[in-house]
């Protein structure tokens, strides 16, 4: 079963509804664009400068929205599968969401993941990104009725989230690719991901 596959299947459980977004797609960055810098701490809590990282190789940087999101998790175990092929073609992988270091900590050791998970406290990157938004009133009253406090995960109020995307970044640190899916459920697939990169020889 592929990663589309597995998303159907969970929206069709309907565990988390999907935002609304009402048909507006921030201004992103883009294939072509300059990928803006950051330093982000990581699960293991040491700082990560994606220049820095660029200088070694290129990067997939994906964003999601946190360990309570069911179709982000499931993004992500099709990434970890992945993971080994990408550090074969010498590229370095990182996911950001908002989570305090210290849950992103707890996630990654909960799941045994080897992926990259950085924290982006207050959405700064994500929003630099162009990919932040807010939470309807609607849905934040059917997440805390669920139990989903994003305050308690995020460490602030803000209830902004980013879209779920991807990127492939190279060492001029150059988008070569962007896909971002505001419904959750077509992200890419890893191996769609490959092939791009594959394709591209960075």
């Amino acid at each position: 079963m592929n990663l589309q596959q597995e998303m159907a299947g969970t929206q069709a459980l309907r565990f988390i509804p999907p935002h609304s977004t009402q048909g507006h797609l921030p201004c992103a960055v883009g294939e072509g664009d300059i990928a803006p810098d950051f330093t982000l701490i990581n699960a293991e809590g040491r700082l990560v400068n994606l220049s820095e990282a660029l200088t070694r190789r290129p990067v997939v940087l994906g964003f999601y929205e946190g360990r309570w999101c069911h179709f982000c998790n499931r993004a992500l175990k099709a990434m970890e599968k992945a993971h080994f092929s990408f550090n074969k073609m010498e590229t370095l992988t990182i996911m950001i969401s908002p989570h305090t270091a210290e849950y992103i900590r707890e996630f990654k050791g909960e799941k045994r993941l080897t992926l990259n998970l950085l924290s982006d406290p207050g959405n700064c990157v994500a929003e630099a990104y162009g990919l932040d938004y807010a939470v309807p009133k609607e849905i934040r009253r059917i997440y805390l009725h669920m139990g989903i406090d994003l305050k308690r995960y995020n460490g602030d109020a803000s209830w902004r989230l980013p879209m779920p995307a991807r990127y492939i970044i190279d060492q001029d640190r150059i988008i070569r690719y962007a896909r971002i899916t505001p419904g959750h459920i077509q992200q890419p697939e890893p191996t769609d991901l490959l092939e791009v990169l594959q394709d591209l020889r960075i």
